[in-house]
C-alpha cells in the first residue's frame, strides 16, 4: 500500500521534512541578504483566499485564530480582526485583556520547547508548529516582543479543533458466521482489494504535495485524483464485505483509516485557498499512517494468534505483505 508506508511510497521523516520546507518556501518565499544572515519574509498569503469581511485576515486565517470570517470583529471590542493582528492582540478574545502573550525573560533558552520529527508520534505537531513558526514571522511576531512559542501554542489548539470524526462504527457492518474459513475468505476479500486498488500507485500523496508546491503548479493537483479514487472504490468494496465478529473492529477501523485520509487528501487540494484546510489535511494523513501501523500490528497478532497462514499469492497475504514492509521501513518496532 504505497499510499501508506511502503519503501517505494516514502521514508517518512524525510518526505516530512520536505514538504516543510516548500511549504515554508511557497508561503513565506525566503531571500537572503547580502550577508547571508537574515531572512525576509515575503507573505505570499497575501494573494491566498478570501477576506469574506474585509477585517485585514484572509478567511482560512481566521481558522488559525478562532475569529470569525463573516465578522469584522468578531470578539466585538471595537478593533477589525486584522488590526488586531497587527497590534499583536486576540481577535477572538474582546479587550482590553486581549493581549497576545509576551515575552517571559525568566524563560531561557534551555525551557523553550525543542520539537523535532525523529518519531511518528509527534511529526504531526512538528509539521503544524513549522508551519505556525513561517506564518507568524510573516505577521511580524519575530520582533522579541512576543512569545512566539506561547502564540504557536494558541494556534496549535485551534488546528486541533479541526481533527476528523470517524465516520464508521461497529454498527455499520454486518457480519458472517464464526469459523476459520469464513475468516480467510473475508481476509483474502480484503487484502485483495486493497492490493487491487493501492498497489498500481507510484509515490504517495506527500510527495506529490511537495512537487506542486516546489513548482507552483496548481495542475499537479490532479495527479492526488487517482488516490482519491483508490479510496473511493476501497471503502464501497470493503464496506460490502461481511467479517467474522472478531474482526468488526479491525474492519471498522480499517474504513474509517481510508475514509478519513481520502478527506484528508480532499483538503489538501485545497492548497492554493485555503492553505489552513490544507494543513488539516496533511496533519490528518499524518495521523492516518500512524493508524494504519496500529492496525497492521493489531491484524497481524489476530491472525498469529488464530493460527491463520496465507501463501504470498493468496490475496490476503497482503496484510502480512504490508506489516513486513512497514517493519523494515522502521515504522513498526
Amino acid at each position: 500500500m504505497r499510499t501508506i508506508f511502503t519503501k517505494k511510497g516514502i521514508v517518512l521523516a524525510g518526505v516530512t521534512l520536505g514538504l516543510l520546507g516548500v511549504l515554508g518556501s511557497y508561503f513565506y518565499g525566503s531571500n537572503n541578504n547580502a550577508g547571508g544572515n537574515n531572512l525576509v519574509y515575503e507573505n505570499k498569503t497575501n494573494n491566498t483566499g478570501a477576506d469574506s469581511d474585509g477585517d485585514g485576515l484572509k478567511d482560512w486565517e481566521e481558522g488559525l485564530w478562532g475569529s470569525n470570517p463573516n465578522l469584522a470583529d468578531s470578539d466585538k471590542d471595537g478593533t477589525p480582526d486584522g488590526e488586531e493582528i497587527r497590534l499583536k492582540r486576540n481577535p477572538a478574545l474582546a479587550g482590553p485583556n486581549d493581549a497576545l502573550p509576551g515575552i517571559n525573560p525568566s524563560l531561557n533558552e534551555a525551557q523553550t520547547k525543542n520539537e523535532t520529527a525523529t518519531s511518528s508520534e509527534n511529526l504531526t505537531e512538528f509539521v503544524s508548529r513549522q508551519f505556525l513558526a513561517n506564518y507568524l514571522a510573516s505577521k511580524n511576531f519575530g520582533d522579541g516582543t512576543t512569545d512566539k512559542e506561547a502564540i504557536s501554542d494558541l494556534l496549535l489548539e485551534n488546528l486541533q479543533k479541526q481533527v476528523y470524526s470517524d465516520k464508521y462504527s461497529k454498527a455499520d457492518v454486518k457480519f458472517s458466521a464464526e469459523g476459520e474459513a469464513n475468516k480467510k475468505t473475508y481476509l483474502n476479500a480484503a487484502g485483495g482489494v486493497l492490493k487491487k486498488n493501492f498497489d498500481k500507485l507510484d509515490g504517495n500523496e506527500l510527495q506529490i504535495m511537495i512537487s506542486v508546491l516546489k513548482s507552483d503548479d496548481m495542475e499537479e493537483l490532479k495527479n492526488l485524483e487517482g488516490f482519491r479514487k483508490a479510496y473511493a472504490a476501497s471503502i464501497a468494496e470493503l464496506a460490502s464485505l461481511k467479517p467474522t465478529p472478531d474482526l468488526i473492529d479491525l474492519h471498522t477501523e480499517l474504513l474509517n483509516i481510508l475514509a478519513n485520509s481520502d478527506r484528508a487528501v480532499l483538503d489538501m487540494q485545497k492548497i492554493e485557498s485555503d492553505p489552513f484546510k490544507a494543513l488539516v489535511g496533511i496533519s490528518e494523513y499524518l495521523n492516518g499512517m500512524g493508524r494504519m501501523q496500529g492496525f497492521l500490528v493489531s491484524m497481524n497478532k489476530k491472525m498469529n494468534t488464530d493460527s491463520i497462514i496465507f501463501s504470498y499469492r493468496d490475496p490476503g497475504y497482503a496484510f502480512v505483505d504490508y506489516y513486513a514492509q512497514a517493519k523494515a521501513a522502521g515504522y513498526i518496532q
